[in-house]
Protein backbone atom coordinates (compact mmCIF):
# COMPACT_ATOMS: atom_id res chain seq x y z
CA UNK A 1 0.00 0.00 0.00
CA UNK A 2 2.64 2.63 0.64
CA UNK A 3 4.93 1.39 -2.60
CA UNK A 4 1.40 2.36 -4.24
CA UNK A 5 1.04 5.87 -2.89
CA UNK A 6 4.75 6.50 -3.41
CA UNK A 7 4.47 5.51 -6.88
CA UNK A 8 1.30 7.85 -7.09
CA UNK A 9 3.42 10.29 -5.72
CA UNK A 10 6.30 10.52 -8.32
CA UNK A 11 3.57 10.15 -11.58
CA UNK A 12 1.56 13.42 -9.71
CA UNK A 13 5.36 15.21 -9.57
CA UNK A 14 5.79 13.58 -13.24
CA UNK A 15 2.94 15.32 -14.34
CA UNK A 16 3.11 18.34 -13.14
CA UNK A 17 6.79 18.93 -14.80
CA UNK A 18 5.27 17.94 -18.05
CA UNK A 19 2.97 20.52 -17.58
CA UNK A 20 5.33 23.04 -16.88
CA UNK A 21 7.31 21.88 -19.88
CA UNK A 22 4.04 22.02 -22.15
CA UNK A 23 3.39 25.58 -20.92
CA UNK A 24 7.01 26.54 -21.53
CA UNK A 25 6.58 25.34 -25.06
CA UNK A 26 3.54 26.63 -25.81
CA UNK A 27 5.11 30.10 -24.77
CA UNK A 28 7.56 29.82 -27.27
CA UNK A 29 5.54 28.44 -30.32
CA UNK A 30 3.32 31.48 -29.70
CA UNK A 31 5.91 33.82 -29.42
CA UNK A 32 6.99 32.32 -32.89
CA UNK A 33 3.48 32.77 -34.22
CA UNK A 34 3.55 36.47 -33.27
CA UNK A 35 7.26 36.95 -34.64
CA UNK A 36 6.00 35.14 -38.39
CA UNK A 37 2.61 36.64 -38.21
CA UNK A 38 3.86 40.32 -37.29
CA UNK A 39 7.53 41.06 -37.64
CA UNK A 40 8.41 38.72 -40.51
CA UNK A 41 4.87 38.52 -42.44
CA UNK A 42 4.41 34.79 -43.48
CA UNK A 43 1.92 32.20 -43.45
CA UNK A 44 3.64 29.48 -41.09
CA UNK A 45 2.20 31.94 -38.08
CA UNK A 46 -1.20 30.51 -38.23
CA UNK A 47 0.46 26.95 -37.79
CA UNK A 48 2.41 27.86 -34.42
CA UNK A 49 -0.64 29.21 -32.66
CA UNK A 50 -2.45 25.95 -33.98
CA UNK A 51 0.43 24.18 -32.14
CA UNK A 52 0.23 26.34 -29.18
CA UNK A 53 -3.10 25.74 -28.97
CA UNK A 54 -2.88 21.72 -28.48
CA UNK A 55 0.40 22.40 -26.22
CA UNK A 56 -2.04 24.25 -23.90
CA UNK A 57 -5.03 22.10 -24.35
CA UNK A 58 -2.53 19.09 -23.35
CA UNK A 59 -1.16 21.05 -19.96
CA UNK A 60 -4.74 21.18 -19.23
CA UNK A 61 -5.47 17.61 -19.55
CA UNK A 62 -2.74 16.75 -17.74
CA UNK A 63 -3.39 18.90 -15.11
CA UNK A 64 -6.89 16.84 -14.83
CA UNK A 65 -5.07 13.97 -14.38
CA UNK A 66 -2.93 15.07 -11.86
CA UNK A 67 -6.10 16.13 -10.18
CA UNK A 68 -7.45 12.70 -10.09
CA UNK A 69 -3.81 11.06 -9.04
CA UNK A 70 -4.29 13.66 -5.86
CA UNK A 71 -7.53 12.54 -5.19
CA UNK A 72 -6.64 8.62 -5.15
CA UNK A 73 -3.13 9.61 -2.76
CA UNK A 74 -5.82 11.53 -0.43
CA UNK A 75 -7.83 8.48 -0.66
CA UNK A 76 -4.85 6.22 0.49
CA UNK A 77 -4.39 8.20 3.56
Amino acid sequence: MKDKKKELENQLIDYQRFVSALLILSSYLYMGGLIKTYLQPSSHGGILFLLSLISVSAGIWFIGKGKGIQDKISQER
